[in-house]
């Protein structure tokens, strides 16, 4: 309501940055449509406009003008531009259409600026670590690929019905967790409500951890601060938890759901001030990888990936932003012979990984 009080007294210049974050179907797209309706002026700025195809445009220009595009509904642009097999009960992608046409329509409300042209940054350069997963971690991953289902000797169990949780559940494995279940007979109430999930734990897999031993050796050989994203909450945990026991709690700070608005103001500030003990910057993609400044970081370690491009474009330039006056090394731990490898090359070719998975057979992936 404030919002829409602001607008209607004022000619105003209403900008939207990070503009693919807006949506088909979300509440967030249908406020930030309605209230560019109320604006004089309209812009959209975005280092990643299209992570996932073509159609990540309609609701982007729909906000600046629907005109522009010259369709009023998601629908009928996707028809135009794409074409979809319907026969599997979803509709699966076979290839894009008339794209010389939409990039027509819009190049004369648009322009790109690429980094080269604007900053005079030094060039970003990739690393891998591969490790081999531990005991436990293959013998639990095996188990997950070939039957879709992994039990422990106590009777707790973790299974994957469909394909895309059986890919979770692999890449939690590769991080070193599971979310286990516990047996029937812990608590039969719950389970005659059908509530067995609400009693789920993630616990660590038994025996030790070799992508956190990777980290703990590779930061004990390079100087300076070091960003470590992580997609899973009980990943987060296990690197803080070596960090801190390593170097002590002062040295670093955490950024992830679970942190206050207050708490992640304070870890971004004593990550980036020069003179702090702070050196680890400990987040979860999804939540740190936009729209910070971490220049001070001159290494970045990805732990695990999200299967999001354009969290994976986002985040890498969160340390290479105005301000960084150094060459950043970014280091991705591979789990040997695992989809950890298959995820990178996905993300590193600027892929989208659902479309990916749709069209090839699962075996390719894990």
């Amino acid at each position: 309501d404030a919002c829409v009080r602001f607008l209607q007294s004022r000619r105003v210049l209403l900008v939207v940055d990070e503009s693919s974050k807006i949506k088909n179907r979300v509440k967030r797209t249908k406020a930030v449509i309605k209230l560019g309706q109320l604006a004089a002026y309209r812009r959209i700025c975005s280092g990643t406009p299209v992570t996932q195809g073509p159609l990540d445009l309609f609701t982007q220009f729909r906000f600046l003008d629907s005109d522009i595009l010259g369709f009023d509904t998601f629908t009928a642009y996707k028809n135009r531009y794409a074409l979809f097999d319907t026969r599997f009960g979803f509709p699966k992608l076979i290839k894009y259409l008339n794209l010389d046409e939409l990039q027509a329509k819009i190049a004369p409300h648009s322009y790109r600026v690429t980094r080269a042209e604007c900053l005079d940054l030094p060039p970003k350069v990739y690393q891998k670590l591969e490790v081999d997963l531990a005991p436990a971690q293959r013998k639990a991953y095996n188990a997950m690929r070939d039957q879709m289902l992994v039990e422990l000797g106590d009777g707790r169990s973790v299974s994957a019905t469909i394909v895309l949780t059986k890919l979770l559940r692999l890449q939690q494995i590769t991080g070193g967790f599971l979310p286990f279940v516990p047996p029937p007979d812990v608590d039969e109430g719950m389970q005659r409500a059908g509530l067995a999930l609400c009693a789920a734990s993630t616990e660590p897999l038994p025996g030790p951890n070799p992508k956190v031993e990777a980290l703990l050796d590779f930061v004990e050989q390079v100087p300076g601060k070091v960003i470590v994203w992580a997609r899973f909450r009980a990943e987060l945990e296990a690197i803080t938890h070596a960090l801190v026991k390593e170097y002590g709690a002062d040295a670093v700070v955490e950024f992830h759901g679970g942190v206050s608005d207050e708490g992640r103001t304070y870890a971004r500030q004593r990550f980036q001030d020069a003179a702090s003990r702070v050196r680890f910057f400990v987040a979860q993609t999804d939540v740190g990888g936009y729209g910070l400044t971490l220049t001070a970081a001159q290494s970045v370690v990805y732990y695990s990936n999200t299967f999001s491009l354009e969290a994976r474009l986002q985040s890498e330039d969160r340390a290479m932003r105005i301000g960084q006056t150094g060459s950043v090394t970014y280091v991705d731990l591979i789990a040997r012979d695992t989809l950890d490898n298959r995820v990178l090359q996905a993300l590193r070719g600027k892929q989208d990984l659902a479309s990916l998975v749709l069209a090839e057979p699962i075996r390719e992936w894990i």
